[in-house]
This record gives structure tokens, C-alpha cells and sequence, in this order.
């Protein structure tokens, strides 16, 4: 039994930190990005990829959360 509840946390330990891991990743990527954006987009077109980002931000929002 022990040796069950053992290999589950491993498992869950496993499964989490591949989660965050794609969290964090995608989240220096989008900074590290930034200075590239900002020298090549006008401040409108900015705007434009900005409010897409909130959107497909929001999205996953509520994905991630069932609804």
C-alpha cells in the first residue's frame, strides 16, 4: 500500500513540474520576445497583438477550469 501511495506522488511530482516547467517556459519566451516585438511593430499593431494575447490568455482561463 505504501509503496502504491509512493509511486502516485512520484507520478503527480512528475506530471506537475511538466506543467509548470510549460508555464514558466512559455512565460520567459514572451519576455525574452518583447524587445523584438517592440522593435519591429508600431504601437498600433501592438495593440493588436496585445489584445490577442489577453484573449487566448483568458481562454485558457476558462479551459483550464472546465467551463
Amino acid at each position: 500500500m505504501a509503496k502504491e501511495v509512493s509511486s502516485e506522488l512520484k507520478l503527480l511530482s512528475k506530471h506537475s513540474s511538466i506543467y509548470s516547467l510549460s508555464k514558466i517556459l512559455n512565460r520567459v519566451v514572451s519576455f525574452v520576445l518583447l524587445p523584438l516585438y517592440l522593435s519591429y511593430l508600431t504601437p498600433e499593431n501592438y495593440a493588436v497583438m496585445d489584445l490577442l494575447y489577453f484573449t487566448l490568455a483568458f481562454l485558457s482561463i476558462v479551459l483550464e477550469v472546465g467551463a
